[in-house]
């Protein structure tokens, strides 16, 4: 009975949503209710703007909302945290995904410096999805500080003038 609720469990992590049957912010919502629930975690998740639908990439989702599931998971695994704030921003032009914890934070050069074979590869998968995406994730942390995660996204591709983007 502990296995399968287990693997109920790993595959509730793993499995995005399906993002013609709901939008980001509810999915990250969502997600984060449910992690509060599991883990006994207090989040305070708010979003502002509005899902520009069709028009924000899938990846741009999938991307968001698994930086999403590191972050939260690093704030409960290692940051000994007592509460987290996750805010959404969606611009017309891009998207800003905040989480912050008040851990116990850390130095973010000498923890990412060479530990990526270490286990410290969450931090660093956080900002390649990022990238892949267009984007950028900043990670500011110092110990006893608690962690800020910043995610930016553009949705929009440059428009070409003359044959330059």
């Amino acid at each position: 009975l502990e296995l399968t609720g287990y693997l109920r469990s790993i595959m509730f992590e793993l499995r995005a949503p399906v993002w013609h049957e709901t939008d980001l912010p509810t999915a990250l919502e969502d997600y984060a209710l449910t992690f509060e629930e599991k883990q006994g975690l207090p989040i305070l998740f708010q979003a502002c703007g509005e899902d520009p639908g069709a028009s924000m990439p899938d990846e741009v989702r999938t991307a968001v909302y698994r930086i999403l599931q590191e972050s939260l998971s690093n704030a409960w695994k290692y940051a000994q945290a007592e509460q987290v704030e996750v805010t959404l921003e969606l611009r017309g032009d891009r998207l800003c995904l905040e989480v912050h914890d008040d851990g116990v934070g850390f130095e973010v050069e000498s923890h990412l410096g060479g530990h990526v074979g270490k286990g410290r590869l969450g931090l660093v998968s956080m900002r390649e999805r990022a990238g892949e995406v267009g984007g950028t994730c900043e990670i500011e942390s110092e110990p006893d500080q608690g962690t800020r995660i910043t995610v930016d996204v553009p949705l929009v591709t440059p428009k070409r003038v003359d044959g330059v983007a």
